[in-house]
């Protein structure tokens, strides 16, 4: 692990997620496979297990992927290509040796997945699965709280208006138990994902841990938790991993206001480049992008994957 860290810390591909310290509170266990080249340390490569020893992406992460160090990434484009695939390649025959499938959500920077596309190319064998997704990004917060206000969409800005009439009625803290996070989450949103109580209470312990901070929003009658969004952060990056308001509170506002607030705290905290963690279906891309977040292209990759097969 020791090892995995230093080439993290120098990593360009270098999030949150791939942290060794994050990854060994999101998983059950974590290999780190590293490629060289002579004494040149070129790629690391994380894979993930869960509780049955199978790989797997830990829910609510993102950009789970290959760490390249500056020397393996700043090689000529007459080499590069043949180095980059040669590496690519003997991860992907170890780890289907070692696993029997390959799974990554690599980072924005890895946008050339020519190594994956062509693995079994012309061959009547599985192919991999590659996904174009998208995130919503800000990658310029430092600008004062009104000015990143002004720059959302006419009807957040409505939103916050709204909001300021009631604002009387909440609070806000950075403090929240497990099980009112679940409880907001399963009983009061019904919101029905593939998640264990587990997965759910993992993101406050990875805050806990110094990796992110939270802003709950409570009403003052009753101590209520209204809203949540939990964010993780590194160096300059902030992530945000959870954003949930109680329905009857979203048209008052109160959504919106939790994003400007948690956009203000970023900015004291010296974060540069916001990511909304994802903006791939109709209703949540529209919303991210409502406050001024641009498209972001990433890959997810799987193998095998058998619709290509013959």
């Amino acid at each position: 692990m020791k090892k995995a860290k230093a080439i993290w810390e120098i990593s360009p591909q270098a999030t949150v997620y791939t942290n060794p310290e994050v990854l060994n509170i999101f998983s059950s266990e974590v290999h780190w496979w590293l490629a060289s080249k002579g004494e040149e340390e070129q790629c690391l490569w994380p894979v993930t297990l869960n509780e049955e020893s199978l790989v797997f992406i830990p829910p609510f992460s993102y950009c789970q992927s290959p760490l390249w160090t500056p020397m393996g990434m700043n090689i000529p484009y007459h080499r590069s290509i043949s180095r980059v695939v040669t590496i690519y390649e003997t991860f992907i025959e170890r780890l289907i040796e070692e696993y029997g499938q390959v799974k990554a959500s690599l980072h924005p920077s890895l946008f050339d997945v020519r190594a994956f596309d062509w693995w079994n190319y012309g061959k009547p064998l599985p192919q991999f699965k590659i996904k174009p997704r998208y995130t919503a990004v800000i990658k310029d917060i430092d600008l004062p709280g009104e000015e990143l206000k002004r720059n959302f969409r006419t009807n957040r800005r409505r939103e916050l208006k709204k909001f300021h009439k009631i604002k009387e009625h909440f609070y806000f803290d950075d403090q929240c138990s497990a099980q009112e996070f679940i409880t907001l989450y399963r009983h009061k949103l019904n919101i029905e994902k593939n998640v264990s109580d587990d997965d759910l209470s993992v993101l406050l312990k990875i805050v806990n841990h110094g990796f992110g901070w939270i802003l709950a929003a409570r009403r003052k009658s009753d101590n209520t938790l209204c809203g949540l969004i939990i964010v993780f952060n590194h160096k300059c990056t902030a992530n945000l991993v959870i954003n949930i308001v109680l329905d009857e509170y979203k048209k008052q506002g109160l959504m919106a206001e939790c994003i400007a607030r948690t956009l203000v705290e970023a900015k004291k905290r010296k974060i540069t480049y916001f990511d909304f963690n994802g903006a791939n279906s109709p209703n949540r891309g529209d919303d991210k992008h409502s406050y001024n977040a641009e498209p972001v292209l990433y890959f997810d990759i799987e193998y095998p994957y058998y619709e290509n097969a013959s």
